[in-house]
């Protein structure tokens, strides 16, 4: 065929009837600038009626000039002031190929686990991973993708266009195609005598858009693909595969659970470099012309601009720094603690490593951490961390320590002056002040990448592609969040294997490991088994964590190195030291003994009360004394009863609880942080008193002078006592004239209590304790010890609480066993839901859900309630109206509560029913069910307002920033 601007036949020639009535429609939109009627083939002025023709229907340029399967389009969302409209999918493969195979270029020890797992060298895992990726989208071949856009429908090889049957998605039309036709035709090209290796690796392939699919159902590629379209695919596979896998793998198949394994991180990978490979800013559409690159020089250009999409994107791991002391890596000044100079010295074992440290809060465990992160980073055995926190105000005070310290950990003089990122990971982070000034041209939570400069002077920066996903965020080179998002990588969720990939290759590190249930313990189990497995390394962190629980995690990690292609070491967990250092590894397992601090060594007496008048009076005492003083409550409502109490006796107390709105909540923290953190001034903290729930017992760098605490298990109350005389730069005579003493509010310790021993003052505490037995014996332990012996004493006290064959009254019997049964059936629920890494990327078993649905944790149901103030003429706004934009200001005014307070459904009762419709009218999809509580003031600081639950019951609510939310 001539080319098109060379082909005197007439015009309709090359028309199907489709096109001929496009054409006619075509002709009277023009009508109006040209004086014919377009019968000639020229209109005035010489511009030909073809080439205009074109440019509105930019498919009937495919003439045969051009292969017909160029003539498919893969992307077709043009940017705003874009000239080009669409981008076939060949060039869109060839854009996924250059990304995976330049990530696997700047992240070799991806690209090392995959070819370990796959019994390859690193150049032919490499050609592997590209050629699959080449191939990730050709599925979009499929009439019933190509109809989505009508207007590039080609018409050249399909006909006429016409609304296909069916709606099966592209990913899996491209697996059905693989496993039928198209893996015969190109397989050996890849690897040669592979087919159920490649069956298997199609999973990942081809689940590149958060879900694996499956092949082996519903119906054949036949009826899925015309003649032409499946043809147009092959032909283009051929194309692609000739440029990505020019020779192939020649090695013989591995192993199918090396398979399996690699499957995970394959998936992961790919589905990076779509993300990547699929932004219009990194890979401008190019629409095929006859004059264009061939495809080889496409392939070329690709790659070049994946090299800068990939740096852009923030995805290139910074250089870590050389070896340097424990000083320099954690800017403190003073002497290290037994435990940091052992992190500094100790020997670190090749491959995979778990190290299990247990030491008294405070001894520096944060820093110790760093510093083997540090090691492992220099030794090229990791490329960042990520710490994974039990709650958010702890992920925000992590993410401000690792601010401090992130840039000992890389070099400080890099060739491409590229800063490390460090990214806040939980489900408020986009309300994060301090996060969200490192984001490379802001972020605002819903808005995509732009190419603004960020603070120059900033030492750590953030790209808004890794900020404005959260499930992106643990590809940063440092990451602080909720244990949550990385469990969500186990879990049959979205886009779970990014996760995975990013975990992989840094130090996970789980931190207050002992403030989870049996549901997120047996969650944290198999995350462990997968770090192992993947090849990565993990610290855990805990200051009273019970033999069984460190077993668990042991053998956690021991399942995850069997399912490597390395032979594994096998031994058992022995010693009772505390504390302790255990560091397990394929070839060996090692626990050593600690000395303790000398500052960390004392007997804490303690005192049990049993009545709130008494603990009051020691918190008026010890106020008045001149002493910061804290109370720690189990429940938001007993705090918010101690604190009218103390308020009626003349102390007004700061509260600090989870029922503030975010951004009344995030004040507090600070408040909090300033008044008892280690640089608080004297007279600033001096009588001030805090009355906190649970959200104050961990992670929180805070120190009183006297302290309360409601009966908790053990292992609470010792780290509650952490609080207590903590800083050392506070000598005894800062105190006030106070003894150090914690006093704890308990039931009597009786040896044989009613069935009733937890009730009345103690009846919150049941209802978030429930075991029983464990109260009481807790209970018991500090009534006989009346000290909690520091550090050598604190095992023997947890062993004594958690020893499941101790005896346990009568009377609390029924209530115990209830508690252990919960337990096991939240376990048991949490193995059923938890992924197997030995099962590979697969389809089959599980339901896969998104990520914002996926129960990390159990627990009573909540509902989010965005709090509002009721204005004038009815009009409702945010509580926290200062906040720009209006997106923030609403989400900084929420607060999560108990289903039972305010069930889901809940309407204003005072506000008619269309002014909130009218409101959520701007809010995004997932928000529509979120509840809305009108306030109006009712005197000074405190608001009230009124829900109508679904059941027609009206309940009544009160706000302020000085108490929260409280129920009526």
């Amino acid at each position: 065929m001539m080319p098109r601007g060379e082909d005197p036949r007439p015009l309709n020639t090359f028309l199907t009837a489709e096109a001929k009535k496009h054409h006619r429609l075509f002709l009277g939109a023009i009508e109006d600038r040209c004086e014919s009627k377009f019968h000639k083939r020229v209109e005035p002025g010489g511009i030909r009626l073809q080439d205009l023709y074109v440019s509105q229907y930019p498919l009937f340029k495919a003439d045969m000039s051009l292969p017909p399967w160029l003539l498919f389009w893969g992307k077709a969302r043009p940017t705003e002031g874009s000239k080009e409209k669409w981008h076939p999918i060949a060039y869109h493969l060839l854009d996924v190929a250059a990304v995976a195979d330049t990530l696997l270029d700047v992240q070799p020890r991806t690209l090392a686990q995959i070819a370990c797992s796959l019994g390859l060298d690193p150049g032919e895992a490499r050609t592997l991973v590209v050629a699959l990726a080449s191939l990730h989208d050709i599925g979009k071949f499929a009439p019933v993708f190509q109809a989505k856009v009508s207007e590039y429908w080609p018409t050249s090889v399909l006909g006429p266009f016409q609304i296909p049957s069916g709606n099966s998605r592209h990913t899996e039309d491209g697996f059905v195609l693989w496993d039928e036709e198209l893996s015969d035709h190109v397989g050996d090209r890849i690897w040669g005598n592979s087919g159920e290796v490649l069956y298997i690796l199609g999973a990942a392939v081809f689940g590149h858009h958060g879900r694996p699919v499956s092949s082996r159902a519903g119906s054949s590629a036949g009826s899925r693909f015309r003649s032409g379209s499946k043809q147009a695919a092959i032909e283009c596979a051929n194309a692609v595969l000739a440029l990505t896998s020019p020779h192939g793998v020649t090695a013989p198949g591995p192993a199918e659970n090396g398979v399996r394994l690699a499957s995970w991180l394959l998936s992961g990978l790919l589905t990076t470099a779509d993300w990547v490979g699929s932004r219009q800013e990194w890979f401008p559409y190019v629409e095929p012309r006859t004059d264009g690159p061939t495809l080889a020089e496409y392939w070329k250009y690709a790659l070049g601009r994946a090299e800068s999409a990939v740096q852009n994107a923030g995805l290139i791991p910074c250089k870590a720094n050389v070896l340097r002391s424990f000083s320099e890596v954690s800017g403190i000044s003073e002497p290290p603690t037994p435990l940091q100079k052992w992190a500094a010295e100790m020997l670190l074992p090749e491959g995979p490593t778990l190290v299990i440290i247990e030491d008294v809060t405070g001894a520096g465990k944060t820093e110790a951490a760093q510093m083997l992160i540090h090691r492992l980073m220099a030794a090229g055995r990791a490329t960042g961390a990520y710490w994974g926190m039990p709650t958010m105000a702890t992920a925000n005070a992590m993410y401000a320590r690792q601010a401090k310290t992130i840039s000992a950990l890389y070099d400080p003089h890099p060739a491409d002056n590229r800063k490390p990122s460090l990214i806040l990971s939980h489900g408020q982070q986009s309300l994060h002040i301090g996060f969200r000034s490192t984001v490379l041209g802001g972020i605002d939570g819903r808005k995509t990448w732009n190419d603004q400069k960020g603070d120059p002077d900033s030492a750590i920066a953030c790209s808004a592609f890794l900020a404005d996903d959260r499930r992106a965020a643990l590809l940063a080179d440092v990451g602080a969040g909720s244990i949550d998002q990385a469990i969500l990588g186990v879990l049959p969720t979205r886009f779970n294997t990014i996760r995975l990939f990013g975990l992989s290759s840094k130090v996970l590190v789980i931190d207050e490991a002992h403030a989870y249930d049996s549901y997120v313990n047996t969650e944290i189990d198999r995350l462990l088994c997968f770090q192992a497995a993947l090849g990565g390394s993990a610290i855990v962190l805990s200051a009273t964590l019970p033999d069984k629980q460190r077993t668990r995690f042991f053998r956690a990690w021991k399942d995850g190195l069997s399912a490597r292609p390395v032979s594994s070491a096998s031994s058992g967990l022995l010693s009772s030291d505390y504390p302790l250092a255990t560091v397990v590894s394929a070839e060996s397992m090692t626990e050593t003994r600690l000395e303790a601090a000398l500052w960390s060594s004392r007997d804490l007496p303690v005192r049990l009360v049993h009545t709130v008048e008494e603990a009051i009076d020691h918190v008026i005492h010890a106020s008045r004394q001149g002493g910061a003083v804290a109370w720690v409550r189990n429940t938001v409502d007993d705090c918010l009863r101690a604190a009218e109490q103390l308020r009626a006796n003349g102390i007004d107390p700061l509260v600090f609880h989870a029922r503030f709105a975010q951004g009344d909540r995030q004040g507090r923290e600070t408040d909090i942080m300033s008044l008892f953190g280690k640089n608080a001034a004297e007279n600033t903290r001096a009588g001030k008193v805090v009355i906190a729930t649970q959200v104050i017992e961990q992670s929180l760098d805070i120190d009183f002078d006297a302290m309360v605490t409601d009966i908790a298990p053990i292992d609470l109350i010792i780290q509650r006592a952490g609080r207590l005389w903590r800083h050392s730069v506070r000598t005894p005579g800062d105190r006030h004239g106070l003894k150090m003493e914690l006093v704890v509010l308990a039931p009597e310790p009786l040896a044989s209590p009613p069935e009733d021993w937890l009730s009345g003052t103690f009846a919150g505490t049941a209802r978030v304790y429930e075991d029983a037995g464990v109260l009481w014996r807790s209970v018991m332990s500090l009534y006989q010890a009346k000290k909690i012996d520091t550090p050598f004493g604190l095992r023997e006290l947890i062993q004594k609480v958690y020893d499941d064959t101790g005896d346990v009254p009568e009377a609390l019997q029924l209530a115990t066993n209830r508690a252990a049964g919960k337990a096991g059936a939240s376990a048991g629920a949490a193995k059923y839901i938890v992924l197997n890494v030995n099962d590979g990327y697969h389809a089959d078993g599980h339901g896969w859900v998104d990520d914002v649905r996926a129960p990390t944790r159990l627990g009573d149901e909540r509902t989010v309630v965005r709090l509002a103030r009721i204005g004038v003429n009815g009009l409702l706004s945010p509580w926290f109206g200062s906040a720009e934009p209006s997106w923030k200001a609403w989400s900084l005014s929420e607060v999560s509560v108990r289903a039972h307070h305010i069930p889901v459904g809940s309407m204003p009762a005072s506000v008619p029913e269309r002014t909130v419709n009218h409101l959520k009218q701007s809010w995004g999809r997932w928000e529509q069910g979120i509840v809305v509580l009108p306030l109006e003031r009712s005197r000074g600081d405190h608001w009230s307002g009124n829900l109508r639950t679904p059941n027609g019951k009206e309940r009544s609510f009160s706000y302020s920033t000085a108490f929260g939310l409280a129920f009526s």
